[in-house]
């Protein structure tokens, strides 16, 4: 286990970096599971960036951000550059993000929303060493040629389809992190793929009334109805096959705990049988892909923990 590295998933101390990214922690292979659907999208890139120790960056000012694209399926990394504000005494810098949110058939500035995130209560971070913003085009003035961000929503199931998933986001959508807290860093710094988990719990519980229920919105009735289902975890059993008993030293069967907002409750879970519920009790099966560690090119499997 890492030194102070806290799951992605839950927020327990008890944490292994991802053993190709080193960008996010896991706590078991269960909340590793919970986040691979979405963290598989980056999580090679990301390891591509750091094994060359991020020697692409194109200068200084340079950090890494993630960019959801309006008209493509998948979020990427993007290098975003930084500018400094000539009008602050104490130096500032903005992020140049012009080019990442632009819709074509639009002339000159269109008009972008912040939301500035610092905690999230689903995962047991309650506060963080640095700041998350993300930037989006302003709903109030709908630009020219906007529609539905497809990176956030354009497969099924969706990059929120863990969430509650009730807004639609228009238009691009860039994720960028700033360095410390407070009521606005200065700096900015590179994000990190918890932080991608973060923006994505943001964005898939966000809603018109309170923001999301992650932060700043998780102290509204609602939230805590919602996420009192989702926060905790559910003890259950996982049978090992053969090769897992030898390459993790367990028995067959393993009790194990699992998130609630494991994908076998919402996404991709069985319904084995029906005799459970007979006695009031709700019984889900999911099978999990063998792990090509060797390899590290399978999107479906999960990379070792380190």
């Amino acid at each position: 286990m890492d030194v102070d590295v806290h799951c992605t998933i839950c927020g327990s101390s008890e944490a292994r970096r991802c053993a190709c990214c080193h960008s996010a922690a896991y706590c078991s292979l269960e909340c590793q599971q919970t986040d691979w659907r979405t963290h598989r999208l980056l999580c090679a890139k990301f390891s591509e960036q750091a094994q060359r120790s991020f020697a692409s960056r194109p200068s200084p000012t340079h950090y890494l951000a993630i960019f959801f694209p309006m008209d493509k399926t998948r979020p990427s990394l993007v290098w975003v550059d930084t500018k400094k504000d000539n009008y602050e005494v104490e130096p500032y810098f903005h992020p140049v993000l012009d080019q990442l949110l632009h819709i074509p058939g639009n002339d000159g500035y269109i008009g972008r929303g912040l939301r500035q995130v610092q905690g999230n209560v689903l995962r047991g971070r309650t506060s963080w060493q640095n700041t998350l913003n993300l930037w989006f085009l302003d709903p109030d003035v709908t630009p020219r040629n906007i529609t539905t961000n497809q990176a956030i929503h354009g497969t099924i199931p969706t990059l929120i389809g863990d969430t509650w998933g009730e807004f639609i986001w228009k238009g691009p959508v860039v994720a960028v992190m700033r360095k410390g807290t407070g009521y606005e860093p200065r700096h900015s710094t590179d994000i990190t793929l918890t932080a991608y988990r973060d923006a994505i719990d943001y964005l898939g519980y966000y809603r018109d009334t309170i923001g999301s229920m992650i932060e700043p919105g998780q102290d509204d009735h609602f939230s805590k109805r919602v996420l009192a289902d989702r926060i905790s975890k559910v003890i259950g059993v996982r049978i090992n096959c053969h090769r897992d008993q030898i390459a993790r030293q367990e028995p067959q069967m393993v009790e194990v705990a699992v998130p609630k907002t494991h994908p076998l409750f919402n996404l991709e879970g069985d319904d084995p049988c029906d005799i459970p519920s007979l006695f009031g009790l709700d019984l889900v099966a999911k099978s999990y892909n063998s792990n090509q560690s060797s390899g590290g090119n399978d999107d479906d499997a999960p990379q070792p923990m380190a």
